[in-house]
């Protein structure tokens, strides 16, 4: 088990929808670069208000389009690359992120999604993917976070094959 304080708190957001698919978004900043959506906690915040918070900064979707259902029980790590983008948080505090990640059935309507309601401007432009294409589409680096998080839920809800 790594040193957990030598990586900074952050939440990963997984949205599923009716069919069981997943909502990817495109880097803003990194063109045919897709992620979920993701950020760091605040010192007192939980996991479920970072989740709320975070999804409605970087994809405009509003806490009331959705249902919470669960989180990982675990922190999930990942070191950030030597060569890492700037927004990704490398610093002389931190190697990496320790995420949890939070499942949100999506009850709203796609229509509803509009990035331009984001405050913090991460993606500019969205899908529905299968869980697999979405591991496929990440940066290598977040590839064994995000299949141990869909594992994880795979165990307890459909999401798409």
């Amino acid at each position: 088990m790594p040193d957990l304080t030598k990586y900074r708190p952050n939440v990963g957001i997984i949205l599923i929808n009716k069919e069981g698919l997943v909502w990817v978004g495109e880097r803003i900043d990194i063109p045919n670069s897709w992620q979920l959506p993701q950020g760091g906690i605040e010192e007192g915040d939980s996991v479920k208000q970072t989740a709320y918070k975070e999804l409605k900064e970087e994809t405009g979707i509003n806490e009331s389009e959705v249902t919470y259902l669960g989180e990982t029980d675990e922190w999930l790590t990942y070191d950030f690359p030597e060569k890492s983008h700037p927004k990704e948080g490398r610093s002389e505090k931190f190697k990496g992120q320790k995420q949890k990640f939070v499942l949100f059935y999506f009850k709203g309507k796609h229509k509803k999604i509009d990035l331009h309601k984001a405050t913090d401007k991460e993606f500019s432009r969205w899908k529905w993917n299968n869980w697999q294409d979405v591991i496929s589409e990440v940066v290598d680096f977040r590839k064994p976070v995000y299949t141990k998080a869909f594992s994880f839920f795979s165990e307890k809800f459909t999401i798409a094959d």
